[in-house]
């Protein structure tokens, strides 16, 4: 019966200090949620939407007081410490459910909150004020352009009144370098409306708070279990009967040695584990003084060896940048960093399976070099030398270290 204390014991502390961890995941995934409504309060008419988010957050700064109590409680065996542990886990269940619900109720009022006040919002734009920066951010960030497609631009007063019959530049596929805007090059343009990726995209973040909290709702039922298994335990061993043996000191048996001749068993070493292995992101070499003088002069033009090997230093730091990101763990990103962790998994084919690449994109990201012509023409001299190599499709140059 001492085994049965010791073990309830453990699970309970051990229960306890994965409320501390389940406080601090619940107080992410509240911090996301408003920080992603955030980003698009102006298409969003009900702030009571934040409700999940913030009823969230709350249950984490409890938990976090929980599993404090529970520790303390577990170490001095209080019963009345205990009791409060129980009940303020059915307070904090009962939240979690009101919780899981509003969120499944918001979820499908996102959709209608968004398609009647985006209409609005694209109607007051007109390039400065800021709706204006609203809408344009939007159209960036999701790669779409109007409310179900580019032609709802057609309508709006801004389209109208300009005269240029053109949509605003943040409708323009990031690969298009030279798009105006202009309805005659539809191909420059994206073509997806942005309520279907907006419904889409805070309706996945409410399912995921749902999921976060119905795990966190199972692993409480667990810690409940295990308090009552402790109570019983306890209980049984308080009030064992004269006729039954007294409760050992230890739940291991440990075999005596009965003569010198005869030896204890030696336990086993356990093998260190192996060091972590650290990810290497290759860089490219800088060009020797040998490797310039034997580059063609109609390629080097007025170019100098120092211009070509700045060019290499600032290609290295938009690679290195580039895979730093994608090393790391998804959830611990901030927003800005998994919007460019999700458009360099969208830039990988097939033929960038184990290589290093950059596009001109992360050198506008992570470098302050004019993609001008001097540059161009650098990028001609880093392939003479073999520093780069160039990997075409999907509209897209991708800048492979060699």
């Amino acid at each position: 019966m001492d085994c049965g204390v010791i073990t309830s014991k453990t699970v309970l502390l051990l229960l306890s200090l994965a409320f501390w961890a389940a406080a601090a995941g619940l107080s992410y995934v509240g911090a996301y949620v408003i920080n992603t409504y955030k980003s698009y309060d102006n298409f969003l008419q009900d702030k009571y939407a934040l409700l999940p988010a913030v009823i969230i957050i709350c249950v984490a700064v409890v938990m976090f007081i929980i599993g404090l109590i529970g520790c303390c409680a577990t170490f001095r065996e209080s019963r009345v410490g205990l009791g409060l542990f129980l009940a303020i886990i059915l307070v904090i269940f009962i939240a979690e459910v009101s919780a899981f619900v509003l969120g499944f109720v918001y979820r499908e009022k996102v959709k209608t909150d968004v398609q009647g006040t985006m209409q609005s919002v694209f109607e007051k734009y007109d390039g400065k004020n800021p709706e204006s920066k609203v809408v344009d951010y939007l159209q960036e960030q999701l790669q779409c352009c109007g409310v179900k497609n580019y032609s709802d631009w057609t309508t709006t007063q801004w389209f109208n009144s300009s005269g240029n019959h053109s949509v605003p530049h943040s409708c323009c596929q990031q690969e298009a370098k030279n798009c105006t805007g202009h309805l005659d090059r539809p191909q420059e343009l994206n073509t997806r409306g942005c309520a279907q990726e907006l419904e889409s995209g805070l309706q996945s973040v409410i399912s995921y708070a749902m999921l976060v909290i119905l795990g966190f709702a199972i692993v409480k039922d667990i810690q409940k279990a295990a308090e009552r298994d402790q109570k019983e335990a306890q209980h049984l061993l308080e009030h064992v009967p004269p006729y039954l043996p007294k409760p050992t000191q230890s739940c291991v048996t440990v075999p005596a040695v009965k003569d010198e001749g005869q030896t204890k068993a030696v336990e086993p070493k356990h093998p260190k584990k192996p060091a972590k292995e650290t990810k290497v992101i290759k860089e490219a070499a800088l060009i020797t003084t040998e490797e310039f003088q034997s580059v063609p002069t109609y390629m080097k033009g007025r170019i100098t060896y120092d211009q070509i090997n700045a060019v290499v230093q600032q290609i290295n730091k938009a690679v290195v940048d580039k895979y730093k990101i994608l090393y790391q763990p998804l959830k611990s990103m901030s927003v800005p960093a998994r919007n460019l962790y999700h458009r360099f998994m969208e830039e990988e084919t097939k033929d960038t399976k184990g290589v290093f690449f950059i596009v001109e994109a992360d050198i506008k990201e992570f470098t302050q070099l004019k993609l001008d012509k001097r540059f161009h023409n650098i990028l001609n001299i880093l392939r003479h030398c073999q520093r780069v190599r160039e990997i075409r499709g999907s509209g897209l140059i991708r800048y492979v270290i060699c």
